[in-house]
């Protein structure tokens, strides 16, 4: 994970939300107006941390989602590094960057979900 953008904290603060819902189903309405973004963009953002099971949906009138991993064991640094584009350009000053960028790696990986409610 190089770049921290929109996509990756839409991500990270939709899994807060989650999070601190404690089991109680969120549902997309609820997540895309609590982070002032459109509901297609938003269901774009939660399908890929669905796929990556972080996040289990349930579909019909009172659908929505719950965790579908303990907050005590879903990382910062893993919700950031499932929404990056793989197929994004590198930046060649990254490269200048990569002892900086390790070591935000590193400290992102230690900062839990649960750390942050």
């Amino acid at each position: 994970m190089e770049r921290v953008g929109p996509r990756e904290w839409t991500a990270l603060r939709a899994i807060i939300l989650i999070a601190r819902a404690k089991g109680e189903i969120v549902s997309t309405d609820e997540i895309a107006g609590y982070l002032d973004r459109s509901k297609s963009y938003t269901e774009v953002i939660l399908t890929k941390l669905r796929q990556k099971g972080f996040l289990v949906s349930n579909r019909g009138p009172r659908g929505g989602y719950i965790l579908g991993i303990d907050p005590k064991q879903l990382t910062v640094h893993d919700i950031l590094s499932s929404i990056r584009d793989p197929t994004s350009v590198e930046d060649p000053l990254d490269d200048d960057l990569t002892p900086v960028i390790d070591v935000l790696n590193e400290k992102l990986r230690t900062i839990t979900i649960e750390s942050l409610l």
